[in-house]
């Protein structure tokens, strides 16, 4: 079974899931938080991890920013060596694109055992 949640964005709460997540990650899977930001306008700036393995299994509450912008972040399972593309977006047409240093919250190790990144 795949395991799905959506997270709340209290400390402590958001640890204990991340901790539950890190049970299901293989000795090469590592857990990547992504931010991505809409805009009343139809501005996005999307992160995605280029691995076809790549799945999203939770999520925070999207969190309402000044000036029209909603931001969600994503916590996604994908190999430890995988490469994220930043897309800047505008009216569906992707305008910029830069391969970015994911951020791994946690990791697996050789073990089976997990560690905090953060």
């Amino acid at each position: 079974m795949k395991p799905r949640l959506m997270i709340t964005t209290a400390n402590d709460t958001r640890d204990k899931h991340l901790d539950a997540l890190a049970r299901f990650l293989g000795p090469t899977d590592s857990l990547v938080v992504t931010v991505d930001v809409y805009a009343d306008d139809g501005r996005m700036i999307l992160q995605v991890p280029l691995d076809p393995e790549a799945e999203v299994v939770a999520r925070e509450h999207p969190r309402l920013q000044p000036g029209g912008l909603t931001e969600i972040i994503s916590y996604i399972r994908c190999p430890k060596t995988t490469q994220t593309l930043e897309l800047t977006v505008d009216n569906a047409e992707v305008r910029t694109r830069r391969e970015i240093v994911p951020q791994i919250k946690r990791a697996a190790t050789k073990g089976g055992k997990t560690f905090d990144t953060a």
